[in-house]
This record gives C-alpha cells, sequence and structure tokens, in this order.
C-alpha cells in the first residue's frame, strides 16, 4: 500500500499519446542497515510511469549502481518484463513472460559502502 500522496489514484497519469497503452505503479519499499545491524533509514515511495509497447525505467542510486527494467508487449497480449542491476550481490536477469496477476516483483539487495540495503519493487500493471 502505498503512504505517499503522489500514488493516489488522482495523480495518475492522464490521457493518451502516441502508443503509450498503460502505466506501471512502481512502489518502492527501501531498508538500510548500519554497520551495527540498525536500521538507518526505512523509506516508502512510489509513483506512476506511462509505458508503450517497448520502454525501460532506470532507477539510479549513489556509487554508480542501477536498476533497469524494461519490457516489451508480445503479440499474445502478454508483457516480457526483464530487470537488471549491476548492484553486488543482487539476483541479475529476472526475466517474466507473463503477467497474469498484473504484478511483478523485484526484490534485491546489497552492499552500498558500509550500508546494507535491501529494496522491493513491486510493479502494476494499469493499462488504458
Amino acid at each position: 500500500m502505498c503512504l505517499l500522496s503522489s500514488c493516489k489514484k488522482d495523480n495518475e497519469p492522464k490521457g493518451k499519446s502516441g502508443d503509450i497503452i498503460g502505466k506501471w505503479k512502481i512502489e518502492r519499499k527501501e531498508e538500510i542497515w548500519g554497520v551495527n545491524g540498525t536500521p538507518e533509514n526505512k523509506a516508502v515511495d512510489c509513483e506512476w510511469v506511462e509505458f508503450g509497447t517497448d520502454g525501460e525505467f532506470i532507477e539510479r542510486f549513489t556509487g554508480d549502481y542501477q536498476v533497469v527494467s524494461r519490457w516489451s508487449l508480445l503479440g499474445n497480449g502478454n508483457l516480457e518484463i526483464t530487470a537488471s542491476t549491476n548492484i553486488p550481490g543482487s539476483p541479475d536477469g529476472l526475466i517474466i513472460k507473463s503477467l497474469s496477476d498484473k504484478s511483478m516483483h523485484l526484490y534485491y539487495k546489497g552492499l552500498f559502502g558500509s550500508f546494507y540495503t535491501e529494496v522491493t519493487y513491486n510493479l502494476y500493471l494499469v493499462r488504458l
């Protein structure tokens, strides 16, 4: 559940342009643990991103780390999603070829300097 006002239904992208066929609701939850094992920071964030038949969403972090999510609309109407990261210790190359439940879950964790972070993404597909 989104806690920020930017995630409310009223603030979804409006209208259609070009080949935009829908939008992602990207919900990001992050928990950073300090070197002593104590939570230093917790964040819940989310935003809406419009998407076309093909596209990508990139989130960049300090230290030139990034998570890249790419999608393509297949002939049968399903989406193929590939998510990759360059974060040390993170799973990479997640591929989902069918989104019957209209959602995708991406989880990664890694060491950023002296902090250990765990981030969960939940992507919800909403077709226009």
